[in-house]
């Protein structure tokens, strides 16, 4: 892994796709949390601003109903989250690199 000249291709290439993955997933996480679904703390955010939103999801039937849209949301919305969060974090890895003067080995 590491020779007299200090860490080879490979090992800068897989600490790369690391960041990159661990980036995208932390961002498509936030993102997805975001989005004002019941269960999500999207929906939390946005009831602050209008309680009344958060009364028909506290009964049994609107349990339900919030389960149904997070499946949809999830359903639809996903791809469109993990996209954002991708080029978030290209870009975001892109900066950084930048910013530290680092070489992006770009596989």
């Amino acid at each position: 892994v590491f020779g007299v000249d200090g860490p080879t291709p490979d090992f800068n290439s897989n600490v790369e796709r690391f960041l990159a993955i661990g980036s995208m997933l932390n961002l498509a996480l936030m993102l997805f949390n975001l989005l004002p679904v019941p269960p999500l703390d999207g929906s939390r955010i946005l009831s602050t601003f209008f309680p009344g939103l958060r009364r028909p999801f506290m009964t049994e039937q609107g349990a339900v109903i919030a389960l149904i849209a997070f499946v949809v949301v999830f359903r639809f919305v996903g791809t469109w989250v993990f996209d954002a969060a991708s080029r978030g974090s290209g870009f975001a890895i892109a900066l950084a690199a930048r910013l530290f003067g680092v070489e992006l080995s770009g596989a």
